[in-house]
């Protein structure tokens, strides 16, 4: 152990200089944890034990309020749901407690792991790549800490093989596309520098983050994730749609092509646009400055005040604020690689212009987006009007529809599949409006269902 080593005046300063952390006023997110853990450590040194303590209970008790159910944690106040869950709120008390050897945090924080464990493995595509939403990005493979911890602690649903395919295929992921540059430094980036998925905070040293994948180096050498052979991940066994009841999410992947998205019903942190507030993220496509995935009301592409309306078999509905006052109540149900996207225009002005967009383009991969009701043909090119949305360099897929009296509702159908020669979307899925707001999808190789899309409910009944 490197304090081992130090001379007392050495341990000393060094003691004096982390004990700060025990008193200061962290900012109210995961940096409540970061006096959890120097507590931890200064208390079993024997520096300040009662002050440590009190850091220690105090940070707990902090993320407490924060934790949602299910494993999940919002990192702060509101609903601000991403890879922070495993890498940060998750983390940091399980390893305290490991290290602590405080059996009964252990088992607190470490069944709460092993529960969102269940969902995180499903956010990784079949390439290795973690789902490309929220901040932080440029972190990396700090990705697959909290699957290493799961191993660490013996609290994982994983299988040794599943554990070591999705964490060194997600190092493999980046080290193959140019994360390292020639100096063997990681850049401020994803793949190589990219400046677009920084935030004000991100600095020199913030790809270091990705230090915290190297948790599994804790594992002893004859561990099984070391010597048993790698297993597929979620996304490569089989299709599947699945629901993340707190976060009110809908992860969607298809086993042909390893692809990942992620249908987004309930994160929100508006300082961080637009790796928040888009309705769809993958692990192969980016946010484009065109704003995919988007339903833009008027010339403003909001969206606020999301409400979660539900989530559930092969489904998942929100409702949020758009431009000038509008409400937009949005409706997503998926199937292999289709999906069918409704949106319930409400408050708007009769004739407002209103643009759907789809898919973003990404490398390798087929982005489709066809209307179906309330919408015109797709246009591409269009550089959208106003000040919020200057800087325009790519479009994705639009529709066009413009919104009539008493609220309108929109449909379209939408795919983005790695598949050389998908079928066409008119063969997978059929479309009946039954009424305003009603609508009635008939999958061709699946479940018919049936929705009710109000000013700001939503009823979605499935029949096999």
């Amino acid at each position: 152990m490197l304090w081992d080593r130090l001379d007392d005046g050495v341990r000393q300063r060094a003691a004096a200089w982390l004990g700060d952390a025990l008193t200061a006023a962290a900012w109210p997110c995961n940096w409540e944890l970061f006096p959890v853990t120097v507590g931890g450590f200064l208390k079993e040194i024997g520096y300040e034990t009662e002050a440590s303590g009190e850091a220690i209970d105090r940070g707990l008790e902090r993320i407490e309020k924060w934790y949602v159910g299910d494993g999940w944690y919002t990192d702060g106040d509101g609903r601000k749901f991403d890879y922070y869950n495993g890498w940060a709120m998750h983390l940091y008390p399980v390893l305290h407690a490991w290290l602590a050897d405080d059996t009964k945090l252990l088992d607190l924080y470490g069944d709460r792991l092993a529960r969102h464990l269940e969902d995180y493995a499903r956010l990784f595509g079949g390439d290795g790549a973690p789902m490309h939403q929220g901040r932080s990005l440029t972190y990396r493979f700090a990705t697959t800490s909290p699957l290493w911890l799961g191993a660490l602690t013996g609290r994982t649903p994983l299988s040794p093989g599943e554990t070591r395919r999705l964490a060194s295929g997600a190092l493999r992921y980046f080290l193959d596309r140019g994360a390292v540059d020639d100096r063997g430094l990681l850049t401020l980036g994803w793949h190589g520098p990219d400046e677009a998925l920084l935030q004000g905070y991100s600095g020199p040293a913030s790809p270091y983050w990705a230090s915290k994948g190297f948790l599994g180096l804790l594992l002893p050498p004859d561990h099984q994730v070391w010597t048993a052979v790698e297993e597929p991940g979620p996304a490569e066994r089989s299709d599947a749609v699945s629901a993340i009841h707190p976060v009110n999410w809908l992860i969607h992947s298809t086993g042909s092509d390893g692809l990942v998205r992620l249908h987004n019903h309930g994160s929100e942190d508006v300082r961080y646009d637009p790796y928040y507030t888009r309705l769809a993220y993958s692990t192969v496509t980016q946010p484009s400055p065109s704003y995919d995935n988007s339903v833009i009301v008027g010339d403003d592409p909001s969206r606020t005040d999301i409400v979660p309306l539900g989530v559930g078999e092969g489904w998942v509905a929100s409702r949020h604020r758009a431009a000038g006052g509008a409400r937009v109540t949005s409706l997503v149900l998926a199937r292999g690689a289709v999906e069918v996207r409704a949106f319930r225009v409400t408050g708007a002005p009769e004739g407002t212009p209103v643009r759907i967009t789809g898919w973003a383009a990404g490398d390798g991969v087929r982005a489709e987006l066809v209307p179906v009701a309330g919408l015109t043909d797709a246009l591409t090119g269009v550089t959208p009007k106003g000040d919020s949305l200057t800087g325009v360099t790519t479009q994705s897929d639009t529709l066009t529809g413009v919104t009539t009296a008493g609220g309108t509702l929109f449909v379209a159908l939408a795919r983005l599949t790695g598949d050389p020669d998908p079928a066409p979307l008119a063969d997978t899925v059929a479309v009946h409006l039954d009424g305003t707001g009603e609508l009635t999808v008939r999958w061709s190789k699946g479940p018919e269902v049936r929705a009710q899309l109000d000013d700001g409910a939503v009823d979605v009944t499935v029949r096999a």
